[in-house]
């Protein structure tokens, strides 16, 4: 019997809408992803936006060639976005979590694929995963890697080719992370210990050693929740996505971390100027970075800081010694951060789920007070 999956696209807005259709769409029709896994197994797109965002891809060629070939669905997230503005996390949360609710139905219990709008993939990202899946794997996470936005689209934008009436992105895992390492956001490199004349980010959710030009390391709390197979569905999510997805979704579940990016890049387009507000010099050593991330990370992310991801551009066995010499002064580096977080955030209740959504509902409340007045005062004119 095959296996079953379903990619989750949530996106709204323009900027996001025009990238995904001209790159990521393009990125994850390269002869190893989308193509691979439709042969293998049962596979479908889900686009989750807005009926006026629907409808405009509906008129854009490029993506008709797509639902020609492909199993693509809709499903209106419109009411998501109205409830919860400007909070993007909570957008994608409540969308995900919307889309596992209404498509496990039957007993197929199908494999879900996050994806966001902006992230590119480099070529076998999904023949990876479902190599993972048929051996087990029930979740699967797997590190991205942030680049500046507009360095980096006109190197997409040279490699994307017209194949079979439809545009294709192909980039081997090491041609993308070897153009990425060009074009580096400055939070990677902000949040990068062993650059101490660098400035740091007080934001921080990953932390990076450079090896070389071609070599880095990361340890990383928050790891993009790339694929789950769900075993439950809660009523309501507890928290964001990269919070809580195992214990709203798969609580006895095992994860597997994709480590080496010979086996996925995932590259996040950011704009150059996304937290630089965040940065500041400080001395980097674990304490300091044990105090950043104290107030927010959970057992989720102290389990996630435990890997070391390997993003190369060259085979690992040509600098064995190097790297195996650098892993160490990582992990002692990281050892220290670990042993100082004594305490951590809970799944339920945590303080920044709490925050976000007593804005949103305080946001409606102020709403539903201006209407009244409104429809008051209006009722007094007319009588």
């Amino acid at each position: 019997m095959k296996n079953r999956y379903v990619v989750l696209i949530p996106f709204w807005g323009e900027v996001h809408s025009e990238i995904w259709i001209k790159y990521a769409l393009p990125s994850y029709l390269s002869k190893h992803n989308i193509p691979y896994l439709a042969r293998q197994a049962d596979f479908s797109l889900l686009i989750c936006t807005t009926q006026e965002r629907w409808q405009w891809l509906e008129k854009n060629e490029d993506f008709c060639q797509v639902c020609k070939k492909y199993t693509v669905c809709f499903m209106d997230i419109a009411a998501i976005i109205a409830k919860h503005g400007g909070c993007y996390g909570n957008i994608l949360t409540y969308a995900y979590h919307k889309a596992i609710k209404e498509w496990r139905v039957d007993k197929s219990e199908p494999y879900f694929i996050f994806l966001n709008a902006d992230f590119v993939l480099a070529d076998g990202v999904l023949q990876t995963v479902d190599q993972l899946v048929k051996k087990g794997a029930e979740i699967v996470f797997c590190p991205s890697l942030r680049v500046v936005r507009d360095e980096f689209l006109p190197l997409l934008c040279a490699r994307i080719e017209l194949q079979k009436d439809i545009k294709t992105l192909s980039v081997s895992a090491r041609q993308m992370l070897n153009s990425a390492f060009q074009h580096l956001h400055p939070t990677v490199t902000a949040q990068t210990v062993n650059l101490p004349d660098e400035a740091g980010s007080l934001v921080t959710n990953q932390l990076y050693w450079k090896i070389d030009a071609t070599t880095f390391l990361g340890r990383h709390f928050l790891v993009h929740p790339f694929v789950i197979k769900p075993s439950v569905v809660p009523l309501v999510p507890t928290g964001y996505v990269d919070y809580n997805v195992v214990y709203d979704f798969h609580p006895q579940g095992k994860i597997t971390y994709i480590t080496d990016s010979d086996d996925a890049v995932i590259i996040e387009l950011e704009c150059a100027h996304k937290e630089v507000e965040h940065f500041s010099f400080f001395l980097k050593n674990p304490v300091t970075y044990c105090g950043l991330v104290s107030r927010w990370v959970n057992a989720l992310h102290r389990q996630n800081f435990t890997k070391t991801f390997v993003f190369h551009v060259a085979p690992l066995k040509k600098n064995r010694l190097l790297l195996e010499k650098e892993k160490r002064k990582f992990n002692r580096f990281t050892r220290q951060v670990s042993e100082n977080l004594i305490n951590y955030q809970p799944f339920i209740r945590h303080p920044y789920w709490v925050r976000s959504n007593s804005l949103v509902w305080r946001r409606l409340s102020w709403s539903k007070r201006v209407l009244k007045k409104i429809c008051v005062s209006g009722a007094r004119r007319i009588f």
